[in-house]
């Protein structure tokens, strides 16, 4: 009998490569566990022609929809919940599985699932590889702005204090650090000058294949720079700084689980 797992939810809906990974990390370490063949399907992914497109290019072997009796798991909370395991044929995840713990015992297979083709690496090395090749000095902030504006009461926009605290935390562990600055809006660091560079990337598959190439990281309380901390080649080495509220007030409230092991919180006020 054949074994398999489906995944749905972020895919197919827009762009949003870093739920991306969550869901298929997720799926992929349930699939180890238990034996299970992993299937990454292509109905109900809407319009989005690049779904499994470049950083996804290793995942293509997975594209294959699910057939036959299903047993289906919806995520009953943002925090983390083991997945229970399933005789039937077929699995399929719902949710947000937005922690390490559902796949921190396969974090070095999936930084080579994750891993960009050489088409993406060579880009961000020949637009910003001025900026890469000093780890131990140059520190990556993120800043996520743009749809976390139109619904703020649930995605929480951090505030540039928060960032300013994070600096001065960050300064407390490296030397002289220079602050590589990017955000989907850059214009939102035009008051942050001293011992800085903006680095403005559209392509946000180019932008995350730089942002991984950092030790020191400030994050903001996006999954997009998660990951790129993450997979970063230094990520049980350095430092990441992280937000002490996660969401806005009508956002989720149990977010503890979102957070790695030795994060640093800082709060944003």
């Amino acid at each position: 009998m054949k074994v398999s797992i489906d995944i749905t939810g972020y895919l197919g809906k827009q762009f949003y490569i870093g739920n991306h990974f969550f869901e298929i990390a997720a799926a992929y370490a349930y699939a180890q566990r238990h034996g299970r063949a992993l299937y990454l399907p292509t109905r109900g992914a809407g319009t989005e022609p690049f779904i499994y497109s470049g950083y996804f290019e290793k995942c293509l072997p997975f594209v294959r929809d699910l057939e036959g009796d299903v047993a289906r798991y919806s995520e009953p909370a943002f925090s983390y919940n083991e997945i229970p395991a399933t005789n039937l044929p077929g699995v399929c995840l719902q949710g947000y599985f937005q922690s390490e713990k559902y796949f921190a015992e396969y974090a070095a297979e999936l930084r080579i699932l994750f891993h960009p083709p050489p088409s993406i690496s060579l880009k961000a090395v020949e637009r910003w590889g001025a900026y890469l090749g000093s780890p131990e000095t140059h520190v990556l902030v993120h800043a996520r702005r743009g749809d976390y504006l139109k619904a703020a009461a649930f995605h929480n926009p951090l505030p540039l204090q928060y960032f300013l605290n994070a600096m001065a935390e960050m300064r407390k562990h490296v030397a002289s650090p220079t602050f590589i600055l990017m955000s989907d809006e850059p214009e939102f660091w035009k008051d942050i000058s001293d011992d800085s560079v903006i680095v403005d990337e559209k392509d946000p598959e180019v932008a995350l294949c730089f942002m991984t190439q950092f030790k020191n990281y400030i994050i903001a309380n996006s999954t997009f720079s998660w990951w790129a901390s993450y997979l970063s080649p230094f990520a049980d080495q350095g430092l990441v700084i992280a937000p002490k509220q996660w969401f806005g007030p009508s956002g989720h409230r149990d977010t503890a689980d979102v957070y790695r092991r030795g994060m640093i919180l800082i709060d944003q006020v």
